[in-house]
């Protein structure tokens, strides 16, 4: 071989190598390019996927504020309900608490109003009254809305009490904070 040829040959053997560590250092650049493009993209559609559950949660909250709204709306307005507006006495006149009994589905909802945070261990109770044999109509919490509890068949009066937590099945008769007679009327 002539060195004419060897030096085009090394001229080739340069020329393919530089383009082959061209290529590399591209494809290289390239790679990068496009893995902090998709890193990108992933985070920020992990980011969307986030808000989206984020509405999602709200929605279905807000949806369950709906129905809980139209569901007390329908209380409200039903000829059948009776409200019982209880008021406080003795050292609890600042206590209000509404009762809204449907005589006709029996159902009994209690609105809180206006009662203190019970003391340790106590929680509030409701009863219905009727000849006064006391009937439980459940645990009162105290939460802003209305809250359905026991359904109650017959009532003269409600009260609310303050009772120990746990299963009540009759009032303790030491602490009376609401009272109300059913308006036989309605």
């Amino acid at each position: 071989m002539s060195s004419v040829n060897l030096k085009n040959e090394a001229k080739k053997y340069k020329l393919i190598l530089s383009i082959a560590v061209l290529m590399i250092v591209v494809s290289k650049c390239l790679l990068f390019y496009y893995y902090t493009q998709y890193k990108s993209i992933t985070e920020a559609l992990i980011s969307e996927k986030q808000a989206n559950l984020k509405l999602v949660q709200q929605f279905n909250e807000s949806q369950s504020l709906h129905d809980e709204t139209v569901q007390q709306l329908v209380v409200l307005r039903d000829p059948q309900s009776q409200v019982i507006r209880m008021i406080g006495f003795d050292n609890n006149q600042e206590a209000v608490a509404s009762v809204y009994w449907n005589t006709e589905t029996q159902k009994v909802f209690v609105d809180v109003l206006n009662l203190p945070p019970p003391p340790e261990g106590k929680q509030y109770h409701l009863w219905a009254f009727n000849e006064k044999e006391p009937v439980d109509v459940g645990v009162v919490q105290l939460k802003k809305g209305m809250q359905q509890l026991k359904d109650v068949v017959s009532a003269d009066s409600f009260a609310v009490t303050l009772e120990k937590v746990g299963n009540v099945q009759y009032p303790s008769n030491e602490e009376y904070f609401l009272q109300a007679s059913v308006n036989k009327n309605s």
